[in-house]
This record gives C-alpha cells, structure tokens and sequence, in this order.
C-alpha cells in the first residue's frame, strides 16, 4: 500500500486506465503485479514509477 500512495496521480491514473472494463481497481492489479515483481526479483522492489504491462516511462 504505502509503494501504491508514493505513486504519482499519473501514475495511478495508469493502472486504473489499464483495467477499464475488468472487475477489478487499478490498485488490485498494482498489488498483483507488484508482489509478482517481487517474487521474480528476490523481494527487490521495483523503480518508481512501476508502471503497468505494456507501458513504458516517457
């Protein structure tokens, strides 16, 4: 919770935008595919922003 609250609006806006359509929030799917993120780098946190799949920093 506290990585999805240092995420910038923008950000956030992101993740819910990447769900439209789907029964889940933006901060549902954050939370999957962040603790997915720590599992496949040894409980390394990802970089701010952690953006969705498919979505690249600009």
């Amino acid at each position: 919770m506290t990585s999805w609250q240092g995420e910038s609006p923008e950000t956030r806006g992101m993740w819910n935008a990447a769900v439209r359509g789907r029964p889940l929030t933006g901060l549902n799917y954050y939370l999957a595919q962040y603790i997915k993120y720590l599992s496949s780098h040894n409980g390394q946190a990802p970089v701010t922003p952690f953006l969705p799949p498919g979505q690249q920093q600009s």
